[in-house]
């Protein structure tokens, strides 16, 4: 499956269609910002997409230029909305307008359209919904707290699906820049590759400048 075309800054290397993050990790969960649990109303089902192998993944990889050896036993977690929290390890975070949906094990983020007034007879306005664009600041982030190794490497992969096409965005702190990933309708994956040289918790923040559902986050050791 091919990935979206992704705006680099500095901090950011891109590989291929892989972008690499070299982060600063935080020492603690004390130390990292706006985090809370995971909880809301329900809402209707939406389609997560299907899974990637470990061998598309390995392929995505180095076809991203990429050397690495796939580790013999599998060294990955997968965090999703109805299991939020892998030991100390890594954690699921929210802000803005979700609602959690236990049937599909899914939380959808809203990204409202804006009302806007259109003049059609001077001083008689005509109201109506247009999009504004995303609100400021974002709308809504999904995102995760991973405890990294030193000098290693991790692999992010964000399931989510959106009604409409969007531009997906990953940001991480401790880096200036972000990865923009332009998507169309319907179930989609949003990767990126993490480095570090210190041990420590990152946190990846996740978020559409439409309206999506997010079904799941995959977290792998690669090296």
């Amino acid at each position: 499956m091919p990935l979206g075309k992704e705006d680099s800054k500095r901090s950011v290397k891109t590989r291929g269609a892989i972008p690499l993050v070299v982060v600063r990790p935080l020492p603690s969960l004390a130390d990292v910002p706006g985090y809370r649990g995971l909880g809301g109303r329900g809402l209707r089902s939406t389609t997560p997409p299907g899974a990637l192998s470990p061998d598309t993944r390995s392929r995505m990889l180095r076809d991203s230029g990429y050397d690495f050896t796939p580790p013999r036993l599998p060294r990955e977690v997968r965090l999703s909305p109805s299991d939020p929290i892998e030991s100390s390890s890594a954690y699921l975070f929210f802000t803005g307008d979700a609602e959690f949906h236990s049937a599909s094990d899914t939380l959808n983020i809203r990204v409202r359209e804006s009302v806007v007034p259109r003049f059609s007879v001077p001083f008689f306005p005509d109201w109506g919904s247009a999009s504004g664009g995303p609100q400021p600041d974002p709308p809504g982030i999904v995102g995760v707290l991973v405890r990294m190794e030193p000098r290693s490497r991790y692999l992010a992969d964000f399931s989510a699906s959106s009604e409409q096409s969007t531009a997906y965005h990953v940001t991480v702190t401790g880096v200036e820049g972000s990865g923009r990933f332009e998507r169309g309708s319907g179930a989609q994956h949003v990767l990126a590759v993490l480095e570090s040289n210190e041990g420590g918790y990152v946190r990846i923040g996740f978020w559409g400048d439409h309206s999506f559902s997010f079904h799941s986050v995959t977290i792998t050791k690669l090296d």
